[in-house]
């Protein structure tokens, strides 16, 4: 119990991080931007944020920001490229449900086990559950997984072990004997497929292993540098945000975002199995209602500030998304998704792209591109302002 403690308080503080680094992909309250359908020519502005920004935000630097050079990113070396084709490996892998009960249980695969834990006979807390367990992965105390290799589904195991001394999850086990019995109901079987030339033509255009590795290099090149500009390019869009001033948050729209916020744990704490106990599932991760309000208002305001100070940016140099801008950026999102049309897209996923991701955030996000353009061109490159390289250290 301890435990998963531990790991719920671990995921509420990772969901945090990641919600407050979304910002510039998330709406406001909803599609708001849904309202201005059917408009003629002009801007969608208003959709989002019906106010004159100079009212609620001062605009710091954001024209000729001075900044270092984009920084190189490091060299691809061979391992990476070997884990890269593992993972495609992976990718590729095939899972197989064994049926019969003559295949013995092999490192590797995922098992569905019931177990029940006996300590001088006598079951205790913690010590009986069902899983799915992939042997190998070393969840389990040590000789648990590797107790049950070589047995086959519907065996019933008996292992005798003990607890590791000392026992971090329960310090009150440590070293102690245990006694699990174990009945095997499952076994999913991974198969990767081969890494040789038939692989290689099934996934690429290449005809040989070493120039399928080459192409992988490059994609991995290729991606590096996007993260190192995608990088370089957050971080003079946050310091533009944090030289700018909001002087007030709307509040219809921060009341939006805060509904959003709490009824996104509302739903994590019904999946953590506490119904409408949200004090208890707080409580579970060791986190107060104090500093959950203080979290929500954070974030909230984090979405609302970069958003208010896109638009300000976009209101103060005319660059608000006119229709003809949405709908012909909203075809080349959709064609860097991987689709040829609207239509593909909602024939996959089953609904359109602007339902998927929501219309507010194809307006931002567009809105964001068009900013961005006019920041870009306006940026002052100070070389002296790179970081220090190894030569320059000595």
């Amino acid at each position: 119990m301890l435990n998963l403690q531990k790991r719920k308080k671990s995921l509420f503080a990772l969901l945090l991080v990641l919600l407050l680094g979304a910002s510039l992909s998330l709406s406001s309250c909803g599609d708001k931007a849904e309202e201005s359908e059917g408009e003629s020519e002009g801007s969608l502005f208003e959709a989002l944020y019906d106010y004159d920004m100079n009212e609620y935000v001062k605009l710091g630097k954001y024209l000729g920001v001075e900044t270092a050079p984009m920084e190189e990113p490091e060299e691809i070396s061979d391992e990476e490229v070997q884990e890269e084709v593992q993972n495609r490996l992976m990718a590729e892998a095939k899972e197989e449900l064994i049926m019969d009960d003559t295949t013995p249980v092999q490192e590797g695969d995922s098992v569905s086990i019931d177990y029940v834990g006996r300590m001088d006979g006598e079951e205790f807390d913690g010590g009986t559950g069902s899983t799915n367990l992939v042997i190998g992965s070393g969840n389990f105390i040590e000789g648990f997984e590797e107790g049950l290799i070589g047995h086959n589904k519907g065996e019933e195991v008996v292992l005798n072990l003990n607890f590791p001394d000392p026992y971090q999850m329960n310090e009150e086990l440590s070293g102690k004997p245990v006694e699990f019995t174990v009945t095997i109901k499952g076994i999913t079987r991974t198969t990767m497929p081969e890494y040789d030339v038939d692989f290689v033509k099934s996934v690429s255009e290449a005809n040989s292993i070493a120039e399928y590795e080459a192409l992988v290099k490059e994609e991995l090149i290729e991606a590096a540098k996007e993260a190192a500009e995608s990088a370089w390019e957050n971080d003079i869009w946050s310091q533009i945000v944090d030289d700018s001033e909001i002087l007030l948050y709307p509040e219809k729209e921060k009341t939006g975002i805060l509904d959003q916020y709490n009824d996104y744990y509302q739903r994590l704490a019904e999946n953590y199995g506490f119904g409408d106990d949200f004090d208890g599932f707080l409580e579970a991760m060791s986190v107060s209602r104090e500093q959950y309000d203080e979290d929500a208002n954070a974030y909230a305001e984090s979405v609302m500030k970069n958003e208010m100070v896109l638009f300000a940016v976009a209101q103060k140099e005319d660059l608000l998304l006119t229709d003809e801008d949405y709908r012909s950026g909203l075809k080349d999102l959709i064609e860097r998704s991987g689709f040829e049309s609207a239509e593909a897209f909602e024939e996959a996923y089953g609904t359109s792209y602007e339902e998927y991701v929501g219309k507010d955030n194809v307006v931002v996000s567009l809105t964001m591109e068009k900013v961005w353009e006019k920041i870009k061109d306006e940026l002052v490159i100070n070389e002296k302002l790179a970081s220090p390289t190894e030569e320059d250290e000595e």
